[in-house]
Parts: structure tokens; C-alpha cells; sequence
């Protein structure tokens, strides 16, 4: 079996100086530079998509019903294929099945792109793209987690974890803008941006390909059938009561904590009575503060005590949630975002990176798909928050929803100490 490579000695308090001072020690490890430089390109692209495919969807049928059709596509295979993703995982080599799946999305968006430019492109073939991508992401997300401690040394994989973090949001915040950049100059137009999205997908390729890493060893779930390890690693996360605390933190976060967000436009117009201008620097704000609460967790990464890193900053997120539903001062919410954007940031970093310690590695592929599959609970906490908002208030809204996350934080904290004692060896 594939196995984490052992450190030496602990660091000398010197060193641990210099790791919290600088937050980029894991891109020192060249395959792990390779596997975070494609994860950054990866989401730069997926979300200049997100972006260009609401615009296109919009412009095709001026439908919201569509918006919301396409969107859900896109997120439906999460709930029931993740899971079966970290299956495959722990079945085969996790290189070759990143290679495999990141080929796939290469060659549909290649074909989107040749749709959109030859003007062939509807909102079906958009809502079925979205479908095909997320079912490929369901397989290839689970892999790719799970592939971290592989290609990175022991003392190394909680900054790498906040790196991939990190990468993630700054594609977030930076893709729109750059897609938006490319999609009103008129000879690339939409089309030609869709093909640079094609191309930072086809850059993951060749970053998973240049990485110097081979499977060594044996895959237990190989022995048995897919059902069969289904089932195991449901068990597995049953009997192991901080794994399952673990995964049910990032479903309360999921379910109560999100909504903000998408009700920042009702906060702009009916709250704090502002424009479109401002409207962008709060959505930028919370972006800036998720970068800069990757940054400085991934400047912890030497801390040993996680479990109350994670309590301080999951309780936190949500009291400053509930401050920012409360605030009818743009100044403050501004700032409220950008420390809402930290620690929410901050905690599910964390949160991971507990999960890749603990993990056995026979099992880290079906543990990395529960955990992917919560941030597909995400909808089903965001449309009855949003439509409390719509008869009720937004701030009735995130305010309710930032208290329900806190209890359900305060709940299983106190009912598995291990949650907030937890201690990296």
C-alpha cells in the first residue's frame, strides 16, 4: 500500500518560526507543486465556467428557471456519486484515475467550446455537459484529496491542505473576473474563453503526468467487491466517532452556514441600500478573507492542538455570521465579510486536515468522498434559507441559520470531547 513518507526529527523551534512565518513550505516537494498548480489552473477554470455558463444560459433562454436548471445539474451527481468515487479510489492507482477523469472533462469542454463557437450550443446541451461534469468531478474530487499525503511528507500535509485550500479560492475569486475580461473582447467573445477554460483543464493533465510519483504496494479494497467496500467504509466512519463528528461539522456547515453568500445581493439593495459597485466589493471581500484564511492556516500548519483551532474558528465563523446579518453599516460589513470569509476558511481547512491525519490510507478515498459529499448538501440548506429570506427577511435568514450552525457546533463538541482535544502527533 501506498504509504506517507516518515519525517526525521522535530523541527527545531527556529524552524517552526520559519514555518509559520511562511505559509508555502509543502510547494518546496516537487510533485505536490505539480498537483497544486494543476488544482489551481483547474479552478480558475471551473469557475470562469460557472461564470460564462450562467451569462450564456441567461442570454439564451432570459430564464432564472434555467439558471437554477443548470446549476443543479451540475451539482446533483455529488450527492450520489462521491461517495462511489472514493470507492474507485481506494480500488486503483489514484494518479492514473485523476489522469482518466481530468482527460474526460478536457475532451467535454473541448467539445462545449466547438458548440458555442460554431453556434450550435443550447441550454440542453449546457444542462448535460453540467450533468457529465459533475459525475466526472464526483470520481476525480475523492482522488485527488486522497492523493495529497501520497505526494507529500508527514510534517508537510497540513500546509498542503491549506494550499489546496488557498488554490481553490483564489480560482473562485479570480476566474469570473477573468473570464468576464475575455468574454467582452470581441474576437474571443464567450466561445474563445470557454476554450481557455479547455486549456487550464488540459494544463491539470500535464501537471498530474510531470509529477515523479508511482503506486508501491497493495489496495485491500481491491479484494473485495465494490458493494463490499461501500459498505466497510460506511461502517469504518460509523464505529470511529471523530472521523463521523468530522464529517457531520462539514454537513452543519454546509446546510446552515452558506446562504450568506448567495443573499448578498438582498443585503446590497435592501439592507445596507447600495449599488452594483459596492455590491462587487462585498462578493470580493468575502473572496479576500477565504485567500487569507487559507494563507493563515497553512502558517499553523506546525500547531499541534487542531481540535481547538477548529472550535475557536467554527464558533467564530458563526458568531460573526450572525454579527453580519445584524450590521445595516456598510463599513462594518464590509469587514464583518472579510472575517467571515477568514474563518469559515479557516475551519474547513482545518477540519480537513484533521480528516488526512486520521485517515487510514486503505480507507482516506471513501472518508474523502463523505466529506465532498457534504458540500452537495449545500442546496438543500440554501432553498429553504432563501425562501425564509423572501417571505421573512435576509437577515432573519443568515441570522437564523448562522444560530442553527453554532448549536449544532456546540452540540457535537460537547457530545465528542475528541472534536475540540484533538491533538496532531
Amino acid at each position: 500500500m501506498a504509504t506517507l513518507r516518515e519525517s526525521g526529527a522535530p523541527p527545531a523551534e527556529s524552524v517552526q518560526r520559519r514555518k509559520f512565518l511562511t505559509p508555502f513550505t509543502a510547494l518546496a516537494e516537487p510533485n505536490y507543486r505539480w498537483l497544486w498548480s494543476g488544482q489551481l489552473a483547474a479552478s480558475v477554470g471551473r469557475s470562469m465556467r460557472s461564470y460564462l455558463r450562467l451569462y450564456l444560459v441567461y442570454e439564451l433562454t432570459g430564464s432564472a428557471v434555467w439558471l437554477g436548471i443548470v446549476q443543479g445539474s451540475l451539482a446533483l451527481p455529488f450527492l450520489f456519486l462521491t461517495f462511489w468515487g472514493g470507492v474507485l479510489a481506494d480500488r486503483m492507482d489514484r494518479r492514473r484515475l485523476l489522469v482518466v477523469t481530468e482527460i474526460m472533462l478536457v475532451v467535454l469542454w473541448a467539445l462545449v467550446s466547438t458548440l458555442i463557437v460554431a453556434g450550435l450550443i443550447n441550454e440542453w446541451w449546457l444542462a448535460g455537459a453540467a450533468v457529465i461534469s459533475g459525475t466526472v468531478q464526483s470520481f476525480s474530487r475523492p482522488a485527488r484529496q486522497a492523493l495529497v499525503p501520497n505526494v507529500v511528507s508527514r510534517p508537510n500535509l497540513a500546509n498542503a491542505v491549506a494550499l489546496e485550500s488557498t488554490a481553490q479560492s483564489g480560482g473562485t475569486l479570480a476566474g469570473p473576473a477573468i473570464g468576464g475580461v475575455l468574454a467582452s473582447i470581441a474576437f474571443i467573445d464567450i466561445g474563445g474563453a470557454f476554450w481557455v477554460t479547455t486549456a487550464l483543464q488540459g494544463y491539470t493533465v500535464v501537471s498530474i503526468l510531470m509529477m515523479q510519483w508511482q503506486f508501491q504496494g497493495e489496495m485491500p479494497a481491491r479484494r473485495q467487491s465494490a458493494g463490499r467496500s461501500f459498505l466497510e467504509g460506511l461502517g469504518h466512519m460509523r464505529s470511529d466517532v471523530l472521523i463521523l463528528g468530522l464529517v457531520m461539522m462539514g454537513a452543519a456547515g454546509s446546510l446552515f452556514a452558506g446562504s450568506y453568500h448567495s443573499l448578498l445581493p438582498v443585503f446590497a439593495k435592501d439592507v445596507l441600500h447600495v449599488g452594483r459597485q459596492e455590491l462587487g466589493l462585498m462578493v470580493s471581500t468575502a473572496g479576500v478573507g477565504a485567500i487569507t484564511g487559507g494563507l493563515f492556516t497553512a502558517s499553523l500548519s506546525h500547531v499541534k492542538r487542531r481540535g481547538l483551532l477548529l472550535a475557536v474558528g467554527g464558533l467564530g465563523y458563526a458568531a460573526t455570521l450572525f454579527f453580519f446579518a445584524l450590521s445595516t453599516h456598510y463599513a462594518l460589513t464590509i469587514v464583518l465579510l472579510l472575517v467571515v470569509g477568514t474563518l469559515s476558511m479557516t475551519y474547513n481547512t482545518i477540519n480537513n486536515t484533521i480528516l488526512q491525519l486520521i485517515a487510514p490510507e486503505a480507507m482516506r478515498g471513501r472518508i474523502m468522498g463523505a466529506r465532498t459529499f457534504v458540500f452537495g448538501l449545500a442546496p438543500f440548506g440554501l432553498i429553504p434559507l432563501t425562501a425564509l429570506a423572501q417571505a421573512t427577511s435576509a437577515p432573519f435568514a443568515v441570522g437564523l441559520g448562522a444560530t442553527l450552525f453554532a448549536v449544532a457546533l456546540g452540540v457535537l463538541l460537547l457530545r465528542i470531547p475528541k472534536l475540540r482535544t484533538f491533538t496532531a502527533s
